[in-house]
């Protein structure tokens, strides 16, 4: 659950917004550089119960985007460059490496218990 998708927009310079339900937006928040114009990533709280307030906040973003001075958006770019810079795959290969791990443990639990 972790969502290329916004990590390659950002990691080309592409403002991102995404949510809670998103390993990367998870991950972004952790991050410490919160918001649009800091880290090029807008992270939406998402819920099952709360579609109709994802999309208020998802299109109040989109409206201030195109409002925003160029050189706000340049800022965001500058923080979505950083942000990608924050998410090398050197640096995740472990979380990867972990959960293939566990998985096979499952497995072999599974098998076991036939």
């Amino acid at each position: 659950r972790w969502g290329y998708t916004p990590l390659e927009s950002v990691a080309f310079v592409v403002l991102s917004i995404t949510t809670t339900l998103a390993g990367f937006g998870l991950w972004a928040l952790d991050s410490g550089r919160k918001g649009i114009k800091n880290a090029g990533v807008e992270v939406v709280e998402r819920t099952d119960s709360n579609y109709g307030d994802a999309v208020a906040a998802i299109t109040d973003e989109l409206r201030s985007l195109t409002c925003a001075p160029a050189s706000d958006i340049k800022s965001a770019r500058e923080g979505a460059m950083d942000t990608a810079a924050m998410a090398q795959w050197t640096d995740f290969i472990k979380y990867y490496d972990e959960a293939y791990c566990d998985a096979l443990h499952t497995r072999d639990n599974r098998v076991k218990e036939k």
